[in-house]
């Protein structure tokens, strides 16, 4: 069953972007890495649906490699899969999507209140509030503590 996923990429499975564990340690061994991204279900951008993070491709890789793991595509992703995906060697989490979405969303809107009188340093008074909200978000997700 064929479906568009983010940025328009055509996924027939949900194992289709799978990271391969014997590819992943190949690679650790011959390039030497300081850290590495893996295909774990996630994707860039927007997605229509939750994106679903195949853990036990993760615990694999993660048990297979040393180096930390990055987590491409976090927009969208559920701060409990997060946090989960931090207790399996993701030390890095990428959520550009988000927050530059949210900041030419709100720029947008401030602009189109007066585009007359728009200036940057009086627009971006309202816009920056708005981003730094989304960083500080991911952020706790993030330093989640499960006490």
């Amino acid at each position: 069953m064929e479906k568009l996923w983010g940025r328009n990429v055509i996924v027939k499975s949900d194992t289709d972007f799978l990271a391969s564990v014997a590819d992943v340690k190949a690679m650790v061994e011959e390039a030497n890495p300081h850290i590495m991204a893996v295909g774990i279900g996630t994707s860039h951008g927007f997605t229509p649906r939750t994106p679903k993070i195949h853990f036990d491709r993760l615990a694999e890789i993660y048990a297979a490699v040393s180096v930390p793991l990055v987590l491409h595509g976090g927009t969208g992703i559920p701060d409990e899969d997060i946090q989960r995906s931090i207790t399996m060697g993701v030390a890095k989490l990428n959520v550009g999507t988000i927050v530059h979405t949210t900041y030419m969303r709100e720029l947008y809107n401030e602009i189109g209140k007066d585009i007359a009188g728009a200036y940057p340093p009086y627009l971006m008074k309202n816009v920056i509030p708005k981003i730094k909200d989304v960083v500080l978000s991911r952020l706790l997700a993030v330093n989640y503590k499960n006490e």
